[in-house]
């Protein structure tokens, strides 16, 4: 739900259907994005336009994987994510992956203005416990270096973009 303070009007960003368990604002705070926790066994990456509050783009995910963070790049061209996925051997285990996608224009027949087109996937190597689990993503300022971090100082991973 965003509220117009000025107008004093709610507007609903009505993709999701869990609890938003990651936003992220562009730097020029043109795009917001979300993700969702799959509590009910789906969940999406969301990307609206901030100014008129419409879905840009929409990108689902697969049963049983939800949205832990998000990061946009500066210049409004990546979109990083990482995604926690449940699975049960004895007792309830997550694994967490490393998403990376490119913005893209859609034509004119598609549904949506814009796309998030994935680059890269990568399982992240932790401990299943949610000690070991990493919650933090951030583009530096040029989007040549993502970082993220776990609840330990020590569980620091930097990935290089080429």
């Amino acid at each position: 739900i965003i509220h117009d303070l000025n107008t004093k009007q709610q507007i609903f960003l009505s993709q999701h259907t869990d609890v938003i368990t990651s936003s992220a604002l562009s730097a020029d705070k043109h795009f917001l994005i979300l993700g969702d926790s799959a509590s009910h066994d789906s969940s999406a990456i969301s990307l609206w336009f901030t100014d008129i509050c419409e879905l840009a783009a929409c990108y689902p995910l697969p049963s049983h994987f939800g949205v832990k963070a998000l990061a946009i790049s500066t210049n409004n061209s990546l979109v990083a994510a990482i995604i926690n996925e449940r699975y049960d051997d004895e007792k309830p285990k997550m694994r967490q992956y490393l998403l990376m996608f490119t913005l893209t224009h859609n034509d004119e027949q598609q549904s949506l203005p814009m796309g998030l087109r994935l680059l890269y996937q990568q399982e992240i190597e932790c401990r299943s416990d949610e000690h070991g689990l990493y919650h933090f993503l951030a583009f530096n300022h040029d989007a040549s270096e993502l970082i993220t971090h776990g609840v330990d100082v020590a569980n620091f991973v930097f990935w290089k973009i080429y």
